[in-house]
């Protein structure tokens, strides 16, 4: 018994209360329906950050959804929590990643992963997405931050939950600059903030010819000499996509890119338009199938499309090159230690 009370307040608690209806009504409840989407299928709660140890604490009210794609039929659900002027405050302005020194504390949305899905196909612990989520953190990449909790529900233990950022508008903002109208976000191919349009643009020269040299600067708004050229508008932060690759094919991220059904799903990406944008950044995602010994060094599709358009051109190779050395040698982000 004593053992168990330790662990309980190991970490911090949230608690997420609701009417019994919004979750399990046959007809209304969002737990009883877990694969409705969208404002429509969103409840009123309360949610509270209670802290074991005396640390800080906060209540506010929000909206509660269940978040996710196939985790929404498996019996523990992710939530998100929605921070809106019709329940009470518009932002959570509370430092949940106080951990991490780099880490905003005011939040428009916050998932809470349930990592069941990456159990449910073989992975072994609730710590590989955030694994991977840190691992491009420590390679110099803004990414959603994330931790650990002990989530109850009406009262009721519901398990260890890992709220994270949502790499939304407000959170590229936050980390990169610009109003959040400025962005463009994009999530499982559909734009989630702005509009798709400059991806589809960018996809429209990943496919429109090979990347030779000159299309490797234009793609990144730059003239063959590398100088900028206002008419080429910029699709790519390079270095930001090759660390994301890199990390992703270290990982042996699975359910990720290797078909046309996987790099459908699991990433985001955000561009800001303005003059001066590096292109879109991209932010790893629903990793909890990471490191199982999966090669996807042949990755093709979604989030892989550019980079199996660029990986013949010798100029992206040495880049890569210089980033795997920096990762993979020498005390760098990707070699063996302990991240969590």
């Amino acid at each position: 018994t004593g053992e168990l009370k330790d662990a309980l307040k190991s970490l911090p608690t949230i608690s997420i209360v609701t009417e019994m209806d919004n979750l399990f009504d046959d007809a209304t409840g969002i737990y009883d329906n877990p694969t409705q989407e969208g404002i429509l299928w969103e409840r009123p709660a309360s949610v509270e950050w209670i802290d074991p140890n005396g640390g800080p604490e906060i209540q506010l009210n929000c909206g509660l959804r269940i978040q996710g794609q196939a985790a929404r039929t498996l019996p523990k659900k992710p939530f998100r929590l929605l921070f809106k002027t019709i329940y009470g405050p518009s932002k959570l302005d509370f430092p949940i990643f106080s951990h991490a020194p780099d880490a905003v504390d005011s939040f428009d949305s916050i998932v809470l992963r349930a990592h069941t899905q990456g159990i449910n196909y073989g992975a072994k612990t609730l710590i590989t997405d955030e694994n991977g989520r840190r691992a491009l953190l420590d390679m110099g990449t803004p990414q959603a931050h994330g931790t650990y909790v002990h989530l109850y529900v009406n009262g009721l233990y519901w398990g260890m939950y890992n709220p994270s950022e949502r790499p939304q508008a407000s959170f590229c903002s936050n980390y990169f600059g610009g109003s959040k109208d400025e962005w463009d976000v994009n999530n499982a191919n559909e734009a989630i903030d702005g509009t798709y349009d400059a991806f589809d643009a960018m996809l429209a020269q990943v496919r429109g010819g090979p990347a030779d040299d000159a299309a490797y600067r234009k793609i990144q708004g730059n003239n063959p000499d590398g100088t900028p050229n206002p008419a080429f508008p910029a699709y790519l932060d390079m270095p930001n996509y090759i660390d994301y690759m890199l990390c992703n094919i270290y990982l042996g991220t699975g359910d990720w890119a290797a078909n046309a059904a996987q790099g459908t799903r699991n990433y985001y990406c955000g561009r800001r338009n303005s003059a001066d944008t590096p292109g879109y950044e991209w932010f790893i995602w629903d990793a909890e199938r990471s490191v199982q010994y999966t090669d996807v060094t042949g990755v093709s599709y979604g989030p892989a499309e550019p980079y199996a358009w660029l990986r013949n051109n010798a100029e992206f190779q040495l880049l890569f090159a210089d980033h795997a050395q920096r990762h993979l040698f020498n005390g760098g982000a990707l070699t063996s230690g302990v991240r969590l």
